[in-house]
């Protein structure tokens, strides 16, 4: 029968000149601050690659600023494009004065051509979506330097029109960049870097900067003519762009409004509302085809209704004034 037995750790051979330590002496104390300083060295450090890493794109060239991709793309002669749209806008309210609180929906996707000169905006919307309810009735609705038209189907069980198209006049004082400023880059504040994506398989960089200061400045906007109103109020807003590396056309751009008011009595007109209403207005363009050629005709004038409102600025919420935003 064999003894059991078990190893016993062994410890490394001092060598010769080695001072062993006396267990009975305090152990050394560690320099924490140093530890601390070198810690912060490796964190820096490796900030500071990855950030190097991240100036640089696949092919090794280093990422240009947002100034100037943004003037890129503004000296890309972009004469015509077609795009997708999606536009969704939701409201909630609540009044603590009145126990009661309520929220809104709406939703519409479409499509749109446009040129730059003459500038002119197509868009055909459908597929609108209504607290839930979906229509699949089609708008469509032409922009021009000095005006709107807008197409609308009949009603259920009415006759359609002989003239479908309403026109109603822009302020003469906007010029077209007013209805098209998701494409005018040189109002674009703060803008900043987020990297580089692909859109439709196609590389771009993803930018993003504030319109904060345009819808609260002096420049007319559906959103600042509602925000004006709202004397406790506030407007914020924001562009996210895919600008496309090869051509620098823009290949998608997100828009999105907020507006808040702190005292809906100015907007309901009631003396005894209190409480919060919150808007926020989120618009997507996806863009499928750029410089192909492509015009843009008016409706035939025998088919045009002249609108008894009063003329109305171009919007800088983009296509929110057109979409009745």
């Amino acid at each position: 029968m064999q003894d059991s037995f078990e190893m016993l750790p062994t410890a490394p051979i001092p060598a010769a000149n080695a001072q062993l330590s006396d267990p009975t002496s305090p152990r050394p104390r560690r320099n924490r601050a140093g530890i601390l300083v070198g810690i912060a060295a490796i964190v820096i450090i490796a900030a500071a690659f990855s950030g190097l890493l991240f100036a640089r794109s696949h092919n090794g060239t280093v990422a240009p600023q947002p100034d100037a991709i943004l003037n890129a793309a503004a000296a890309a002669h972009l004469r015509d494009t077609q795009f997708s749209i999606t536009l969704t806008l939701n409201t909630s309210s609540s009044d603590p004065s009145q126990g009661s609180s309520s929220s809104f929906a709406f939703t519409v996707k479409g499509n749109a051509a446009l040129t730059t000169s003459p500038f002119r905006m197509d868009m055909k919307l459908n597929g609108s979506s209504i607290a839930g309810t979906t229509s699949n009735l089609t708008i469509e609705e032409i922009i021009t330097s000095d005006a709107l038209y807008i197409k609308e189907p009949p009603l259920p069980g009415e006759k359609p029109s002989k003239k479908p198209w309403q026109k109603l006049p822009l302020s003469s004082s906007t010029s077209s960049a007013g209805s098209t400023d998701f494409l005018d880059y040189h109002q674009l504040r703060h803008a900043r870097l987020i990297g580089e994506e692909f859109i439709n398989g196609r590389k771009t960089w993803h930018l993003r900067a504030t319109l904060t200061d345009q819808l609260t400045g002096s420049s007319a906007a559906t959103a600042t003519a509602v925000a004006k109103q709202l004397h406790t109020g506030s407007v914020t807003g924001n562009e996210d762009l895919w600008i496309l590396e090869d051509s620098k056309f823009p290949a998608k751009i997100s828009l999105q409004v907020g507006i808040t008011e702190q005292n809906p009595a100015s907007f309901t007109g009631s003396s005894n509302s209190s409480g919060t209403l919150t808007v926020t207005m989120t618009e997507t363009m996806v863009f499928t085809t750029w410089n192909t050629g492509l015009t843009i005709k008016l409706p035939p004038a025998s088919q045009v209704n002249a609108s008894p409102f009063p003329s109305v600025p171009p919007s800088t919420g983009q296509l929110l004034l057109a979409q009745g935003f």
